[in-house]
């Protein structure tokens, strides 16, 4: 093959391949498409939410006292508008007033009904929350409370355990213990605290650990 013909071959594989690179993938294209209509999607609840906060922190004194004002200019009557002097422009724009106090009012029964739902929110919550711990303290098997046991009356503020140690894991899925440092190792565990709410519950109520099984020491070798 002549050097010509070498280079036409080489010149034309160059082409083929640019042309191939250049060419976008059509499952390469579905992907982008969905990922651009998810970011379209989360921009809209994004905007959707600055919306509501920005409802609800909007200043309710403001739109209070133009409630007030407009509701007083509505209602007070004909003869304390005229001693006012606001009796022309009120036959004037009584509609944009009686208007503006509808609107100011509306607002204030959605501000006070979204408050309202925050605290209601708020302590069903709390009332979940403590339903939950008092469930998971009438449910304790026997080597749970042994567990426990360490920290109450054997007085101790931190207990090593494994991770691979199941009735340890079993307690910090129920927030009754924690792990208050990352430094361990694999021969003595981690140090384990207790929760606080765990060690007052027990202090109000004693019976809680009765029938606890003995906590024996677990070691790998």
């Amino acid at each position: 093959m002549s050097n010509i013909q070498r280079g036409d071959s080489i010149v034309s594989f160059t082409m083929l391949t640019s042309t191939q690179r250049s060419t976008p993938n059509p499952l390469l294209r579905l992907v982008n498409k969905r990922s651009q209509g998810h970011e379209e999607g989360m921009g809209i609840l994004a905007d959707a939410k600055d919306a509501l906060n920005s409802f609800a922190t909007l200043a309710a004194k403001p739109i209070f006292a133009i409630a007030v004002g407009t509701g007083l200019a509505v209602f007070l009557p004909s003869g304390v508008v005229t001693q006012l002097g606001i009796d022309s422009f009120m036959a004037q724009y009584r509609h944009w007033v009686g208007a503006v106090f509808l609107i100011s009012m509306a607002y204030l029964a959605a501000h006070f009904l979204w408050w309202l739902a925050g605290r209601v929110s708020k302590w069903w919550e709390i009332a979940e929350y403590v339903r939950k711990r008092n469930g998971y303290l009438a449910t304790l098997t026997s080597e749970e409370k042994g567990y426990l046991a360490l920290f109450i009356k054997d007085g101790k503020t931190a207990v090593n355990f494994h991770y691979e140690d199941g009735i340890a894991g079993g307690l910090r899925q129920k927030k009754m213990l924690y792990v208050p440092t990352r430094i361990g190792n694999v021969l003595d565990g981690h140090a384990h605290s207790l929760r606080d709410w765990v060690r007052k519950a027990v202090a109000k109520d004693p019976s809680i650990l009765d029938g606890a099984t003995p906590y024996r020491l677990k070691r790998r070798w």
